[in-house]
């Protein structure tokens, strides 16, 4: 720093009043300093002589002191996360700290796959100046006191530094440092302003002590990947394409050579999902839920919530359940936060035992529709039943029939189609399956409704709900098709397709498709 100058001499002691001079905007006109605190003060105050620092120039005699008091001469890599600033392994409390990253206790990065992660070098520190620069060159440096209410908060610190004493250096490499108990950290530093008389930087802090401003610093940040590559920079965004456990590595060199090197491990976690499936016991009204989970990192817990309030966990449970559709809500979730949520529809119909899961895709704009199946289909099927000699046909069977299809209905205040009666009957083996699918005038399925038959060559239900999910809108002005399919164990299927229907603003007397 210059001793010289006014503005730099050492011991001047200031606050922040107000006043007319180059960068009055976002610098105080007479110290040249302006700290811009993170949140609310630690006992609640506010007002501006809340935020009332103290700054004092530091001279070269200054900063020789405070490098005399450096523990050893190496540098010290440190890898950290926005959650973890100080890159200790623990997670700092923070309510505006936005992350993508978590830390464990034990100094583990947890990410998820297939999302960047940002790992920040600049808790690092240099022993001594020297180290940043070899001509340990500091065009300014300043020990800011905050109020007592402050000490312990984060904040944006801005430096004005007169242009001369760049001399002919470019100030776009000006990087504000902080002296830490174990050296220089060099912040992430932004010029915000330059003109011919006057540069300012910015940087946040956690902290408060000396800072300084060093000219284009000679330190080097190296990160060492998973795949053996590396990659140069303060701050490392990556992402790991697949789940597991890696390190990353870091080595700080300064300006004199010296180096340190840091490893952490990152967790690449994945998000576990799970499929549901059920069995019915008819006799004791009991259904038995299972959840195949998938989940390659962590330990998933599945926690199931239904209807009446119960909660229980585990990926197989016992619940009862009397004939009628029930609605329940499964969560997977793993020990490092990532969770999937679904909610599975169990219908279970008088005297049969039914698992249906229900799958939508979204489509259109307005949820106002009526889907109308015609009988003629139905009647070709009945006529083509008398009439084609089957055992020559299928000599193992005719396979799954849907002989009853009635009044489809459309209840708008429950978001949900009807089918007023339907059976299937397979006359030979027991049935396996029914699916009842709702496709566009494209082909693109909608909705699907799958029936899971245990034991029963007949399925016989009234008032066959097909539920249409939140946020999947239909066209109004479209076409849409319904198809039955049936099949049996023997994997034979029987399937009944309706006409192309179209959507009318009523529900009733639907308007088939020209």
């Amino acid at each position: 720093p210059d001793e010289e100058s006014e503005q730099d001499e050492p011991g001047e002691e200031g606050e922040q009043p107000e006043g007319d001079a180059p960068g009055e905007d976002v610098i105080d006109s007479e110290t040249g300093v302006e700290v811009e605190f993170e949140g609310e003060t630690e006992d609640g105050s506010e007002g501006p002589e809340g935020d009332t620092v103290s700054v004092r120039e530091l001279s070269n005699e200054d900063l020789d002191a405070i490098d005399a008091t450096a523990r050893d001469g190496n540098p010290r890599a440190v890898i950290s996360t926005a959650e973890d600033e100080d890159g200790d392994g623990v997670n700092d409390e923070s309510d505006d700290s936005e992350g993508d990253a978590i830390d464990l206790a034990e100094g583990t990065i947890v990410t998820n796959v297939g999302e960047p992660v940002r790992l920040s070098g600049e808790r690092s520190t240099i022993s001594v100046s020297s180290g940043v620069t070899e001509q340990d060159r500091i065009v300014r440096a300043v020990d800011i006191e905050p109020p007592e209410n402050r000490r312990n908060q984060p904040a944006t610190v801005r430096l004005r530094v007169d242009r001369d004493q760049f001399g002919d250096a470019d100030p776009s490499g000006a990087t504000l440092g902080h002296r830490t108990e174990n050296g220089w950290e060099l912040l992430d530093t932004t010029v915000t302003e330059t003109t011919e008389d006057y540069v300012v930087v910015s940087a946040r802090t956690r902290s408060f002590s000396p800072f300084a401003v060093f000219v284009d610093p000679d330190v080097t940040y190296q990160w060492t990947l998973p795949d053996g590559t590396t990659q140069n920079g303060r701050v490392l965004e990556y992402t790991f394409a697949e789940p597991g456990e890696y390190e990353v590595g870091l080595t700080v060199r300064d300006a004199l050579g010296r180096e340190s090197t840091a490893t952490r491990t990152v967790i690449a976690n994945d998000v576990p999902t799970a499929e549901v499936s059920a069995e019915y016991d008819r006799a004791a009204e009991m259904a038995t839920l299972t959840a195949d989970v998938t989940n390659e990192v962590g330990d998933a817990t599945v926690t199931w919530t239904f209807a009446d309030g119960t909660t229980k966990t585990g990926e197989t449970v016992i619940h009862p359940l009397e004939p009628g559709e029930h609605v329940v809500d499964v969560r997977v979730a793993d020990e490092y936060g990532a969770a999937t949520e679904t909610t599975e529809r169990i219908a279970v119909a008088t005297g049969w035992s039914v698992v249906s899961e229900l799958s939508a895709l979204g489509i259109g704009s307005t949820i106002l529709w009526q889907t109308l199946l015609s009988l003629t289909a139905l009647g070709l099927i009945v006529a083509a039943y008398h009439y084609v000699p089957w055992g020559r046909v299928v000599p193992e069977g005719r396979g799954p029939r849907i002989t009853v299809f009635e009044d489809p209905r459309v209840t708008l205040e429950a978001n949900r189609f009807e089918i007023g009666a339907l059976t299937v009957v397979d006359p030979q083996v027991a049935l396996d399956t029914i699916s009842i699918e709702i496709v566009d005038g494209d082909g693109t399925e909608v909705v699907r409704k799958r029936l899971e038959i245990v034991g029963d060559r007949e399925y016989t239900a009234e008032d066959e709900a097909i539920v249409v999910p939140p946020g999947t809108d239909l066209d109004p002005e479209g076409n849409y098709r319904i198809r039955v399919t049936a099949r049996n164990v023997r994997d034979r299927t029987g399937s009944l397709e309706g006409p192309s229907v179209r959507i009318v603003s009523t529900l009733t007397d639907p308007m088939p498709a020209v």
